[in-house]
């Protein structure tokens, strides 16, 4: 997110430091300037989740593959596929299985929003053209005679999947483009590393630095290179846009081990991925982009990494036993609905506000009678 507009770090002094519109020298117009920047911080939502996002695509990819090829060989064989010599149905078979693996091994399933969609779609391309390469040369050694019909197969099944590519990377440069691919991250530690770390992510789409929070507060300035001080690690418990974070980032040096374990020990009770930047001194924002951080240079203090299989299979069966429950009580919520609906006149269920999982609003439906 981008905050530059609200606030611009000087160029000297100390890394935390702010130009003097955003550190006035009155404290009651510094506080206010802190109010309105945390009152800004926006933590964009409706994003969508990277990994999942590489699955879905793969297991498009691999239907769209077998489509294909069922196709091809029904046409080869003029309908009457039973009666084709195997030899002949080898290569459309082997495209089937050759094209999904060539295009997970080009890296195309690796969603990078700062990467150009030509790059990707020319990466599809060349998988895909290599897999059609090689059922051609099979074709040569197992159906001499069927070679231009299968030349002909994969020239079609190099282009489908390559449309299909294009259509991707369109996808995927709209929803970069709208910060729908960025993880929401928030920094514990308004320290020079903090800043450069910002700096360097300013405009990149990969990463929205949400806010900065600090213990220090008289060591806080009111915006650290554009991003918002949002309070204290005690504030961040009740923080409400808490529930959109993806990450929380410790840039303390971890050579402050005291601090470092002070603030493991409060974080430790949030169920977000804590990690602890390292090689703080090494750090060269030419050379890492804070994306690259969040997923390889940061170690992992607390939390668990996201698992797709495990989230489906959570949702299945969160599912699942709501379904079971709900139809198990439902003579009793008959009767509950009878009773209200006598007793007085009005609807039978109401809306209400309640904090869901980590302070989340969430609706909930609930008789009149409670």
């Amino acid at each position: 997110m981008d905050y530059s507009s609200v606030a611009k770090p000087s160029g000297t002094g100390p890394a935390n430091d702010t130009s003097e519109p955003i550190r006035p020298a009155i404290a009651d117009t510094a506080s206010l300037t802190r109010a309105q920047l945390k009152a800004q911080a926006r933590a964009p939502q409706h994003r969508v989740n990277r990994k999942a996002l590489s699955h879905i695509l793969q297991s498009l990819d691999i239907f769209v593959t077998v489509i294909v090829a069922a196709t091809g060989a029904y046409a080869m064989s003029g309908g009457r596929v039973t009666e084709v010599a195997a030899g002949e149905l080898l290569p459309v078979v082997a495209f089937a299985v050759l094209a999904p693996a060539f295009l997970m091994l080009s890296g195309v399933y690796r969603i990078e929003p700062r990467e150009v969609g030509l790059y990707r779609v020319a990466r599809a391309f060349i998988a895909t053209g290599l897999a059609g390469t090689a059922i051609t040369a099979l074709a040569l050694v197992t159906a001499p005679r069927a070679t231009e019909l299968v030349a002909l197969f994969a020239m079609t099944g190099v282009g489908a999947l390559t449309v299909l590519h294009i259509i991707y990377a369109v996808f995927i440069g709209h929803w970069a483009r709208a910060g729908r691919l960025a993880r929401n991250v928030v920094l514990v530690g308004a320290t020079p590393n903090a800043r450069k770390l910002i700096a360097a992510n300013a405009g990149s789409g990969t990463v929205n630095v949400v806010g900065v929070f600090d213990d220090r507060k008289s060591r806080s300035p009111a915006a650290l290179a554009g991003a918002p001080y949002l309070g204290s690690t005690d504030d961040l418990f009740s923080w409400p846009l808490l529930h959109e974070v993806d990450r929380i980032i410790l840039t303390v040096s971890p050579k402050a081990e005291q601090r470092v374990q002070m603030l493991l020990a409060k974080l430790r009770a949030l169920p977000h991925s804590v990690c602890l930047l390292l090689d703080l001194d090494s750090f060269d924002p030419a050379e890492t982009s804070l994306d690259d951080i969040v997923g390889v240079q940061a170690a992992r203090m607390n939390g668990v990494e996201e698992r797709l299989g495990h989230l489906v299979l959570k949702r299945l069966t969160d599912l699942t036993f709501s379904l079971v429950m709900s139809v198990l009580a439902l003579p009793v919520m008959a009767l509950i609905a009878l009773a209200v609906k006598l007793d007085s006149p009005g609807p039978v269920l109401f809306r209400q506000t309640r904090e869901g999982f980590n302070g989340r609003p969430i609706e909930v439906l609930k008789f009149r009678t409670m």
